[in-house]
């Protein structure tokens, strides 16, 4: 599967995670969520603190 193909993801191999997941959630204490509906597209929200 190429990085342009729909369903690609890269994930670490020890935890499985992707990499995004990674930084934005183990590393700096943040959230990933994502909205979806059909038809209409797909939002993603990311929150990473300030207060480190």
């Amino acid at each position: 599967m190429k990085p342009t193909e729909v369903g690609f993801v890269c994930v670490d191999a020890v935890s499985n995670r992707p990499f995004g997941y990674q930084i934005v959630v183990e590393k700096h204490h943040g959230e990933i969520k994502c909205l979806s509906k059909p038809g209409e597209g797909t939002e993603f929200l990311i929150k990473i603190p300030t207060d480190n």
